[in-house]
């Protein structure tokens, strides 16, 4: 099999979308098959070395003149994000189009034949394939690690232009998937929206879950010896991932258990935003909180490995995506802070794996409290542990083999 490999993040960028395509790429080449990867730089840092350093692999990194050019005002500061915000406003269908676009002009100089070529659907831009004349055909598979024009029908865009021109998304996007070969969806309830809106066809569509490192987590460490909640990623300003109701349960629990204050730490790895500064200052929770950068891969997998408790957080309006933390929670095989609607589908995967014991309603405080008073004791007792057996349907032995077999239809 020869396999081309368009994915906009790769190790060793942080990006958390970075992971699927890395593992998958790894498992083609133990396979031996030769991968070609047309990616990005987003979410490295200069110099930093590929990952993968394989005779029959390639690499290609192909510069996004957005993101390039917010990155000259530096990482982190108001006019790189500016910036990009600028670029999803007036760019169709947002700001990595040029970037999808260097992509398709890549693939068409390449006198090399690919068997199949997988193509990960971040950013949106990449769906634009499908309107470069005879680009597109029964080799590639789509896969959606996010959801496009459902999500927009319930999350509609700020831009006044980009609002107008979501129907046209959608008509790219139709005809796109109808031309591929297969499309695999990470979550069920995105999968079922795309059939329900007439996107794609049922009979080309496959779910498969977002898996995490058998090998990794198959190699236990040690966990902290301090009462520790950790979050990996990154919160949003619009409400429907914020850390408010945590910190709120989380200062609700102090209150109560003042004397598991010196032993108790929120730590955060990620993008935070100085706009959630206040949820940790109003209710006086500073001293107990770590903000970090985000990290590597390896380092990311190495600290959810050793942390005591994982905070995973989601909402309603965000219930077609399953976020990929959620897998390496479950291999982890620690306990889960969850804050997710219950009738949501990660409820349901928690549910599932045998992981919910400490799951909450995603506005509910006083939930919230009652959980992490129910961790400290078991944490006091030496026994804030979990189960752990009906994990293993999200490990790579398990979805990796079924992925590779559908690549080889």
């Amino acid at each position: 099999m020869r396999v081309l490999v368009i994915t906009f993040t790769f190790p060793p960028s942080s990006h958390a979308n970075a992971k699927r395509p890395y593992y998958l790429v790894r498992a083609m080449l133990e396979a031996g098959w030769e991968v070609e990867v047309l990616t990005s730089r987003i979410g490295m840092d200069a110099g930093g070395e590929e990952l993968i350093d394989h005779p029959k692999c390639r690499i290609v990194r192909i510069d996004d003149p957005i993101w390039s050019l917010s990155t000259v005002f530096g990482r982190g500061t108001r006019w790189e994000k500016a910036t990009t915000l600028i670029g999803n406003g007036l760019l169709w269908p947002e700001s990595c189009r040029w970037w999808a676009l260097k992509v398709f002009s890549t693939i068409r100089k390449s006198r090399a034949g690919h068997d199949r070529v997988l193509a990960f659907v971040f950013p949106p831009s990449v769906l634009l394939a499908g309107m470069e004349d005879g680009l597109v055909d029964r080799r590639w598979i789509f896969d959606l690690q996010e959801s496009v024009s459902p999500q927009y029908a319930i999350y509609p865009r700020r831009s006044p232009l980009q609002k107008l021109l979501t129907p046209k998304l959608a008509r790219v996007e139709r005809c796109t998937l109808g031309l591929a070969g297969r499309v695999v969806f990470t979550a069920e309830t995105n999968r079922r929206a795309y059939i329900q809106s007439d996107l794609v066809e049922e009979g080309k569509t496959e779910l498969i879950p977002h898996f995490y490192d058998s090998d990794v987590f198959s190699r236990r460490g040690e966990v902290e010896e301090d009462f520790v909640i950790g979050y990996f990623g990154y919160f949003d300003l619009r409400g429907y991932r914020t850390p408010e109701v945590f910190l709120r349960a989380l200062a609700g629990f102090l209150a109560k258990r003042p004397e598991a204050r010196r032993r108790t730490r929120f730590v955060f790895y990620g993008n935070w935003m100085p706009g959630h500064d206040h949820m940790v200052d109003g209710p006086g929770l500073r001293d107990v909180t770590e903000i970090h950068a985000a990290v590597s891969l390896d380092r990311y997998l190495e600290l959810v490995k050793k942390c005591p408790v994982l905070l995973l957080l989601t909402a309603a309006k965000l219930n077609l995506f399953m976020p990929s933390k959620v897998v390496e929670y479950l291999g982890a095989n620690r306990p889960i802070l969850a804050f997710v609607p219950e009738d949501s589908e990660v409820a349901g995967v928690l549910r599932q794996a045998g992981m919910s014991d400490f799951a909450c309603g995603e506005r509910d405080v006083d939930a919230g409290i009652r959980a992490i008073e129910r961790m400290w004791e078991l944490y006091l007792a030496g026994d804030l542990k979990t189960d752990g057996s009906r994990t293993g349907r999200w490990s790579s032995a398990v979805q990796i083999p079924r992925y590779l077999g559908l690549m080889k239809e």
